[in-house]
C-alpha cells in the first residue's frame, strides 16, 4: 500500500490530507476536476473511479478547462476548477509571525526578533520555519515562537559561511541554501555546512557535470523534490538546473544556460529564459514552475513559465512590466519573486508592486493591497514592501517573507 500526501488548501485552509490508495485498485471519485487529487500518481478520474492516465472515455485529461482561452492548467489534483474568487477562502488575515520591522540582526522571540531583506523561506514538516536572511548573510530558524541563527551563526559578519543566500529547502537529510553570492548550493544539518554543489568563490561561471566542478552564476531559488534530487534556479545563466544526488552530477533541467531570451519549446532544446528568479515545484518534478524577472525595458521576462513533460510553456504575462490582472498574456507582472503550489492555485508575490496574486487555469488575480506599505489584517487590504519568498505548513498557514519590511508575515483564516 502507498501512502500518499497532498495540501489540501480548501475551504478553511484546511491541513494537509494524507490517504491510503490500493494499487492497482481504483479509488473511487465522484468529479473528474475536483476529485482527481484522489487518484495516485498517474492515473485521473473519469467520474466514478480512477483510472490510468490517457484512459479516460472523452479523453480529456483532468482538470482541463472547458474555456478555450485556457491554454495551460494547473497540474492536476493542485487546482479545483472555478474561478480565483471561488477558490480562495473568504476571511483569510495576514498577521505578523516574526519580525519587529526594523532592519538587523536579534534572535529570540519571534516579535523582538530582527532581519535584513530575507528573501527565501522553506518549512519542514514539523512545522519549522527557515529564512534565508540574506543582507545578514546568514539562515535563521524560527521554531516554537523563537529565532535563532543557524551554525556558524555569525550573521552579518565575514566569513558567516554565505554570501547574500536567497534560496532555502528543506530536505530528508538537511536544510539546501542558494548561497547566491558565493555562486553555489550548501546543505545544514546537525550543526554543520558543507558544500554540495558549485565551487563557492567563484566569481561566476557555467560549466555542468560533477557537483565538485560544477559552475553557476547567481542561484537565486531552489526546490527539493521527493526522490532527493534539487532543482536550481541559475538565474545569472538564464535556466533551472538540477542537482542529481544519486551520482552527484549537475545538468541542465531547462533553458538554454547563458543564453537570454523568451521562447517556449522542448525544455532543454528551445526553451529560452530571461533573468529566472524563483521556481516551485510538485515532488515528483513532473511540474515545475519559473518566475522571470527579465530586464529592465523590452519584452523579455516578467513572466510566470511552466515545465511538464519536458516542455517549457508561458502560462502568464507578457514581458511588460505592470500590475494587470487577466487570463494569460493579458496579466502583467513586475518582478515576481515568490511561487507556492497550493490547491487554491498558485501563488505569486510580485516584488515590484508589493502584492500577493493567485493564478488559476491561467488566470492572474491580485489578493492583497498595492503597497509598498505594511498593513495586517484582511487579506484584501493587507500591504507589503517588497515580499519575496512564499512557504506553507501542515496547517495551511502561507508564509510570505516581507523583505523590505524586514518581517516574516503568515496567512490564514481569521
Amino acid at each position: 500500500m502507498a501512502r500518499v500526501c497532498v495540501s489540501l488548501l480548501v475551504v478553511a485552509l484546511a491541513s494537509w490530507g494524507c490517504y491510503s490508495v490500493d494499487y492497482p485498485k481504483s479509488y473511487l471519485c465522484s468529479n473528474a476536476n475536483s476529485q482527481s487529487s484522489k487518484c495516485p500518481e498517474g492515473f485521473e478520474c473519469d467520474g466514478k473511479q480512477c483510472v490510468p492516465r490517457g484512459s479516460k472515455p472523452d479523453g480529456v485529461p483532468p482538470d482541463a478547462p472547458t474555456d478555450a482561452k485556457v491554454d495551460h492548467p494547473m497540474p492536476d489534483g493542485l487546482v479545483p476548477e472555478g474561478p480565483a474568487s471561488d477558490l480562495v477562502p473568504k476571511g483569510l488575515k495576514v498577521s505578523v509571525f516574526a519580525g519587529t520591522g526594523v532592519a538587523g540582526h536579534n534572535d529570540g522571540p519571534a516579535n523582538l526578533a530582527q532581519f535584513k531583506s530575507p528573501a527565501g523561506i522553506a518549512v519542514a514538516a514539523d512545522g519549522t520555519v527557515y529564512v534565508a536572511d540574506t543582507n545578514n548573510a546568514c539562515i535563521r530558524m524560527i521554531k516554537g515562537g523563537t529565532v535563532s541563527s543557524l551554525a556558524p551563526g555569525n550573521c552579518g559578519a565575514t566569513g558567516s559561511g554565505y554570501v547574500l543566500p536567497q534560496g532555502v529547502a528543506v530536505g530528508s537529510d538537511g536544510v539546501y541554501i542558494a548561497n547566491t553570492g558565493n555562486n553555489c548550493i550548501k546543505r545544514y544539518s546537525q550543526g554543520s555546512v558543507v558544500e554540495i554543489a558549485g565551487k563557492c568563490g567563484l566569481t561566476k561561471g557555467f560549466l555542468n557535470g560533477s557537483a565538485t566542478t560544477a559552475e553557476f552564476f547567481w542561484p537565486t531559488s531552489i526546490a527539493v523534490l521527493a526522490s532527493g534530487d534539487i532543482l536550481i534556479v541559475d538565474s545569472g545563466n538564464h535556466c533551472i538546473r538540477r542537482y542529481t544526488t544519486g551520482n552527484k552530477q549537475v545538468s541542465t533541467f531547462a533553458g538554454k544556460c547563458t543564453v537570454k531570451g523568451h521562447k517556449d519549446g522542448s525544455a532543454t532544446v528551445d526553451a529560452l529564459f530571461s533573468s529566472p528568479v524563483t521556481l516551485t515545484a510538485s515532488p515528483s518534478g513532473s511540474d515545475v514552475f519559473v518566475g522571470e524577472l527579465g530586464g529592465l525595458t523590452g519584452t523579455d521576462g516578467k513572466r510566470i513559465r511552466r515545465v511538464s513533460g519536458g516542455v517549457v510553456m508561458t502560462v502568464a504575462g507578457n514581458g511588460k512590466a505592470g500590475l494587470t490582472d487577466g487570463q494569460g498574456a493579458q496579466a502583467q507582472f513586475d518582478s515576481p519573486a515568490g511561487l507556492l503550489i497550493t490547491s487554491m492555485g498558485l501563488f505569486v508575490t510580485d516584488m515590484g508592486t508589493h502584492v500577493l496574486r493567485v493564478i488559476v487555469n491561467g488566470y492572474v488575480t491580485t489578493l492583497s493591497g498595492v503597497g509598498p506599505g505594511d498593513l495586517d489584517g484582511p487579506l484584501g487590504n493587507a500591504l507589503f514592501n517588497e515580499p519575496r519568498g512564499l512557504a506553507a505548513d501542515s496547517n495551511g498557514k502561507i508564509y510570505v517573507v516581507d523583505s523590505k519590511n524586514h518581517k516574516i508575515r503568515v496567512v490564514e483564516q481569521q
